[in-house]
């Protein structure tokens, strides 16, 4: 049987091999910081539909003659600059002057006519007030005096309508301006009413959209636009001049706009698109994977970067609304704030951790 000094000596040689296992050089080493990826908090960049405008020149008419008639001559063509009074064309005027000539027979007719009424008249009263004529035949003469006034007015209006249907015969340009439309043609028949010419004064254009009534609401004297003659061309400048108090069908109203002196020459009746402004966004913008749910619907949590401690803190927020693929953030950060956009999920509270940067092999990261 063994010594007590032989059976210790094989009980250490037994425990070498597991006391070399532990040596200082295979001891675990320090867990590895986790690599995020960072974003900084920044504004969603919204922007207004374009809306079809119509360029028009704010004063222009169209010219026809008042009546009917055959047109004898055609002074000016399209394109053609007149000034206020100029002749335009003019119709035959025989058929005028052959009613004003009636009209002035009827008016010295029931000048006569009135004459002799008035001459009755005093007449009767003469003898009605010698007791020489009964009250019915004096009233009589009254009556037949008011009836020959009434003719006489009345022939007195048919001489003022031949008089002015006679100066209707010359078309006459109301003001300065370009002629942008011309329908007659010499000897030709035109109706009362006809267009004959397009008239458009020179001077600022306008632009009319017509704008969803929503966003009218928040449109203003003065407020400024854009517009875009072709769809890679430069932004044109417009100013707010009217916008009407009325909807169509609740839907839409018209906004009239002041397109700039130096814009480029556009023809009435060009067609713009149109990008009105749109107030400042309220709500900062973060991806939807930054956003851990919160407690309730609106609430939420992001991870924020200190840089200084090169920790991350959870932040509650408050979603305001989702859209384009990013959360509207009503309150909890400022813009500029760095967070972590991707691996949020797998983060603790006060956790060390190293921002992600894209290398290439080139660069050696």
């Amino acid at each position: 049987m063994p010594g007590p000094r032989l059976t210790s000596a094989l009980a250490l040689l037994l425990l070498l091999p597991l006391l070399g296992g532990c040596s200082p050089d295979e001891r675990p080493g320090p867990v590895p910081l986790r690599t995020v990826k960072l974003a900084p908090v920044a504004r969603l960049a919204a922007q207004a539909p374009l809306l079809p405008g119509l360029v028009r020149q704010p004063r222009s008419t169209a010219l026809a003659f008042e009546n009917g008639g055959r047109v004898l001559r055609v002074a000016v063509d399209v394109g053609a600059r007149v000034t206020a009074g100029q002749l335009l064309a003019e119709q035959d005027a025989e058929p005028a002057r052959l009613r004003l000539a009636q009209a002035s027979a009827r008016v010295q007719a029931a000048r006569v006519e009135l004459d002799q009424r008035r001459a009755g008249q005093r007449r009767a009263r003469q003898l009605f007030a010698d007791d020489n004529l009964a009250k019915a035949e004096l009233e009589a003469a009254d009556a037949a005096l008011g009836a020959a006034q009434a003719q006489q007015g009345g022939a007195e209006a048919e001489l003022a309508l031949a008089r002015r249907a006679l100066a209707q015969t010359r078309l006459i340009a109301p003001f300065a301006g370009q002629i942008v439309l011309r329908a007659p043609e010499p000897l030709r028949l035109v109706g009362a009413g006809e267009t004959l010419f397009g008239l458009q004064a020179d001077g600022e254009r306008q632009v009319v959209v017509q704008v969803p009534a929503a966003l009218a609401q928040r449109l203003a004297p003065g407020t400024q636009a854009q517009a875009y003659a072709t769809r890679d061309g430069a932004p044109l400048p417009l100013r707010l001049v009217g916008l009407s108090p009325r909807a169509e069908q609740g839907l839409l109203q018209e906004a009239v706009f002041a397109l700039d002196q130096e814009a480029p020459a556009l023809p009435s009746g060009s067609l713009l698109d149109v990008r009105l402004p749109l107030p400042a966004q309220a709500q900062l913008a973060v991806p939807l994977g930054a956003l851990l749910p919160g407690q309730s619907g609106s609430a939420g949590q992001v991870y924020v970067y200190q840089p200084e401690t090169q920790q991350v803190k959870p932040r509650p927020v408050t979603v305001a609304a989702l859209q384009q693929g990013q959360a509207l953030i009503a309150s909890g950060l400022a813009e500029g704030d760095q967070i972590v956009v991707a691996g949020a999920a797998f983060l603790r509270a006060g956790e060390h951790v190293l921002p992600y940067r894209p290398g290439t092999v080139l660069t050696g990261e």
